[in-house]
């Protein structure tokens, strides 16, 4: 049997665990805090996908640029980087077949700026490169010197090209 005097001791314990947890208060001042931090931080993760958004656009065309003037020099023939700018496309083509045909192929792929909702300006629609990888203008092909420029909710980010096809950010 117990005494009185352990009972006495075990009755605080069992008083404190059932008084265990939050209040109200407590868990409204919680979700107010987050709100607010919440409140702050969308606004600069969006800005930031964003940047990410219009850089990846930029860094996928200078790829693109780099895979024309590679293929050129591998497939030892002229190759074109198109520019679409009204539809958000760029792509690469060149003749890949072994007697040089004249049938152009595209190479790698087509990129579509439209999905993540880049739009794109162009002063130039087609960029040339000859077998040694250098840019030149004849026939249809531009000028090599072209500014291109991706834009997504107010910000840009641009693509230069120089007259012998080298890019310059």
């Amino acid at each position: 049997m117990q005494s009185g005097r352990e009972k006495t001791r075990e009755s605080p314990r069992l008083n404190i665990a059932s008084r265990a947890g939050i209040t109200i208060t407590e868990l409204v001042l919680v979700i107010v805090v987050l709100a607010i931090l919440l409140a702050i931080a969308i606004p600069r993760i969006d800005t930031g996908l964003q940047r990410a958004h219009l850089q990846g656009a930029a860094a996928e065309l200078t790829t693109a640029h780099f895979l024309a003037r590679a293929s050129a020099m591998r497939y030892g023939r002229p190759a074109e980087l198109h520019i679409d700018a009204a539809n958000g496309n760029f792509w690469v083509a060149v003749d890949t077949t072994l007697t040089g045909s004249g049938t152009k192929d595209t190479v790698g792929q087509v990129h579509r700026m439209s999905a993540a909702n880049v739009t794109m300006t162009s002063t130039r629609s087609i960029l040339c490169f000859d077998r040694r990888g250098l840019a030149y203008a004849f026939g249809t092909c531009e000028a090599p010197d072209a500014l291109i420029t991706f834009s997504l909710s107010g910000r840009t980010d641009t693509v230069r090209t120089t007259a012998i096809g080298k890019i310059i950010r």
